[in-house]
C-alpha cells in the first residue's frame, strides 16, 4: 500500500489534523479540482473555526489558571472571581468595538 502524501491526514483526529503541516497543501490541492473545490472549502472552514476556538480558550487562560490553583489551594476564590470578572470585562470590550 503507497500513500502518506499528506502524512495520513485521513487518519488524524482534529488535532493532529490541524497541526498537521501538510494540511494547508491538502486544501490547495483539492482547490485544483472542480468536482473537490467544496470539500476543499469545508476543510478550510474547519480549519478557520478551529483557529477561532484556539483564540477563545487562550482568552480564557487567566481563568483556568486561577480555577487551577484556587482547587489546589493555592489560590483564594476571590482571585478566581477576580480573574472571571477580567476575562467577561475583556468580552465586553470586544462587543463595544
Amino acid at each position: 500500500m503507497s500513500g502518506g502524501s499528506f502524512n495520513y491526514l485521513c487518519r488524524c483526529n482534529l488535532s493532529e489534523a490541524l497541526s498537521n503541516e501538510h494540511l494547508d497543501r491538502a486544501i490547495d490541492t483539492l482547490k485544483q479540482k472542480t468536482y473537490s473545490l467544496q470539500a476543499a472549502g469545508e476543510l478550510l472552514s474547519i480549519a478557520q473555526e478551529a483557529e477561532r476556538l484556539s483564540s477563545r480558550l487562550s482568552a480564557l487562560e487567566d481563568v483556568l489558571q486561577a480555577l487551577e490553583w484556587w482547587k489546589s489551594f493555592d489560590w483564594s476564590e476571590d482571585q478566581l472571581m477576580k480573574a472571571c470578572e477580567e476575562w467577561e470585562r475583556s468580552l465586553a470590550s470586544e462587543t463595544d468595538l
